[in-house]
């Protein structure tokens, strides 16, 4: 084996793991061929609906097109990395992504930078998301509503305090 490839794959007593090159790699291959791939989620962006270690199924795109709410993986523009993150708006095959503890968006992504959605989030060996309506669990549905309400309800509250800092303080 090449140094390079020694570096992209390694050997764990729990399985192999890859780069995130070599990952990335292997994700555009599935997608390409329209098969979904599973693998274990890294990183707190997407907290509390996936957290780290969460296994994720990333199935391919087809005909479904990404909506408000839908959770993505997608390339940015300037790098060569996988980012897992939610939809907020779809335009004209651009999504504006942000990952549910993020502060900021992502920005447009293009349509051909996604490479598939989220179709299932496993914690501790139960589903605890699942694209299929009915294996939704109560809490997971309670957590997809309240985030796609808490941008209009943080307007309201926006225009309830400056109402009333206008009365009280005169400004």
């Amino acid at each position: 084996m090449e140094e390079a490839e020694r570096k992209a794959v390694h050997r764990t007593e729990v399985g192999v793991v890859f780069a995130d090159r070599a990952m990335l790699d292997i994700i555009q291959a599935m997608s390409r061929k329209g098969a979904a791939f599973r693998f274990q989620a890294g990183g707190f962006s997407m907290h509390p609906a996936i957290r780290d270690g969460d296994i994720i199924t990333l199935a391919p795109l087809g005909s479904h097109r990404p909506g408000r709410g839908d959770v993505i993986a997608f390339t940015p523009q300037d790098r060569q990395k996988l980012i897992i993150h939610r939809v907020l708006k779809a335009k004209n095959s651009r999504y504006l992504v942000r990952g549910d503890h993020a502060v900021t968006s992502d920005g447009w992504i293009p349509g051909g930078n996604v490479l598939g959605r989220v179709s299932r989030v496993e914690r501790g060996g139960k589903c605890v998301f699942s694209s299929d309506r009915r294996v939704r669990n109560r809490f997971t549905r309670i957590v997809a509503f309240l985030y796609l309400q808490w941008l209009p309800l943080r307007r309201g509250l926006a225009w309830i305090r400056r109402r009333v800092k206008s009365v009280f303080i005169g400004k």
